[in-house]
């Protein structure tokens, strides 16, 4: 006698209608949208109740929300965006102090930024991972060496590298580079590539004054 070997067929749900999968895309994509709109308004209104002023909301890109003292005046451009997966970037103006950041400059995740002068970071910025910025070195070295607390200034355009740090003092000109690790501890120049501790110019470009990085 012949035995049938009976096959079991893969559960499939039934296919919906060309009308109802356009629905259902149509309340996820709002849903991801509602999302993201929340999480950048509770981003933006993390500065704004520290006293700052924000253009427009900024953009979150993560769950962390950065740490932010401001005693001084702190002015967002718009659009400014923040990542933030899983370090926590810190912010702190002081008494008298001013931090500006430009239109569309992008910050990562675990910045340092301390402004008890002045710092100014241009518009479409983009601030790697873990960099520290500082326009003063908080204590004195000796005696002779007091605190040392002088303006910062980043031109338009301008990539800092993984983990760079820019000390008092620093201008960066329009659109360089300054390599991860790097220590910055003399201005340099517009469209050029810097790398080192210190650091240092190690090549150059040319690009319009309007390019921007993406």
């Amino acid at each position: 006698m012949e035995h049938l070997a009976l096959r079991a067929r893969p559960f499939t749900l039934p296919r919906q209608p060309p009308v109802i999968h356009r629905i259902l895309h149509a309340i996820r994509r709002r849903l991801r949208h509602l999302a993201a709109e929340s999480a950048n308004r509770r981003l933006t209104s993390v500065f704004r109740r520290a006293g700052g002023f924000v253009e427009s909301n900024c953009l979150s890109l993560g769950r962390v929300l950065p740490l932010v003292g401001n005693a001084g005046s702190l002015r967002l451009g718009r659009r400014t965006v923040w990542q933030g997966a899983t370090l926590r970037t810190e912010i702190h103006v002081a008494a008298g102090g001013s931090l500006e950041i430009g239109a569309g400059s992008f910050i990562n995740q675990g910045v340092t930024i301390a402004a008890h002068g002045s710092i100014v970071i241009g518009p479409d910025c983009l601030i790697g991972e873990q960099v520290a910025i500082h326009d003063t070195t908080f204590h004195p070295i000796s005696p002779q060496r007091p605190v040392n607390t002088t303006a910062v200034r980043l031109g338009r355009n301008v990539w800092l590298g993984h983990r760079a740090i820019v000390l008092p003092g620093v201008e960066i000109g329009d659109h360089t580079v300054v390599g991860a690790g790097a220590v910055v501890t003399k201005s340099l120049p517009a469209r050029c590539i810097a790398v080192g501790m210190p650091a240092r110019v190690v090549g150059t470009f040319e690009c319009p004054d309007n390019w921007k990085r993406v």
